[in-house]
């Protein structure tokens, strides 16, 4: 979900560059943001964020391209998008690394880091397939290569994604171990992937119900409302005709009275 709080700052900021008072600020409240700007803290930090943006990728490289958006996100929408089907880890690290071509060059990856990350990464995938798998596991070699929990319990490039790809990092006998075998390790992310993924399946499943039962109980409610409108338009018809016929009768009545007298 894109952030709120930044979609804010950039409308303060606009304002800070007009310097002109929009009319739904009263006087108060524009002078306060005012003196806000002005403050000396206030400009020092601007300056330094406005140098770091003008430096550009090289010199200030990111950390992955993803913005504000978390991985979690971007994972639920690469599912959404490949028809519920789970991606892989290194698929979303992909994504989430790779720039966007707003600032820079589109579909490179985001950092020299990153860069040197899926260099190891194939490099590992190579030369398992001189080893004769056919087919080797990219998410299992990210896992062996990189498996150790950072600070945050997090492993790099994973980001809040970790505990959705690699549930069991934190274990002794998982990925960034030393003497675990690259089978091993195999086995534990698969088990981990197929978890991830029934439970994935049965959100979707349990969305798709849901929905399905909110659909039918609306289908129900407007089938009910026709009815009651189609019901309420043949009493009406049956009313008014009754009224007719009944004048129809009078006006006849009239006439052969009329024609009685004379």
């Amino acid at each position: 979900m894109e952030s709120k709080r930044g979609k804010y700052g950039d409308h303060i900021n606009k304002l800070k560059d007009k310097k002109k008072k929009p009319p739904y600020f009263t006087e108060a409240l524009w002078e306060a943001y005012s003196n806000a700007w002005k403050d000396p803290k206030h400009v020092k930090v601007a300056k330094k964020c406005s140098e770091n943006r003008k430096q550009g990728y090289e010199k200030v490289p990111p950390t992955h391209a993803n913005g504000s958006v978390s991985f979690e996100v971007t994972v639920e929408r690469m599912t959404k998008e490949n028809n519920g089907i789970y991606p892989g880890f290194i698929e979303a690290y992909k994504r989430t690394h790779t720039l966007k071509g707003k600032d820079s060059e589109e579909g490179v990856l985001c950092s020299q880091r990153a860069i040197e990350t899926m260099e190891k990464v194939s490099a590992m995938a190579a030369e398992l397939r001189a080893n004769e798998i056919e087919v080797p596991d990219l998410d299992v070699i990210y896992f062996k290569l990189f498996g150790k929990l950072n600070k945050r319990k997090q492993i790099s490039g994973a980001g809040q994604a970790t505990r959705i790809y690699f549930p069991n990092a934190g274990s002794s006998s998982t990925g960034g171990s030393v003497g675990v075998s690259a089978e091993e390790v195999q086995r534990q992310v698969q088990a981990m992937r197929e978890q991830v993924t029934i439970e994935v399946r049965e959100d979707f499943e349990k969305k798709y119900v849901a929905k399905d039962a909110e659909r039918e109980r609306e289908n129900a409610a407007k089938h009910a409302e026709l009815v009651r409108q189609n019901e309420e338009m043949r009493s009406d018809f049956e009313r008014k005709n009754e009224m007719v016929l009944q004048q129809m009768m009078n006006l006849s009545e009239q006439v052969k009275q009329m024609r009685s007298e004379k």
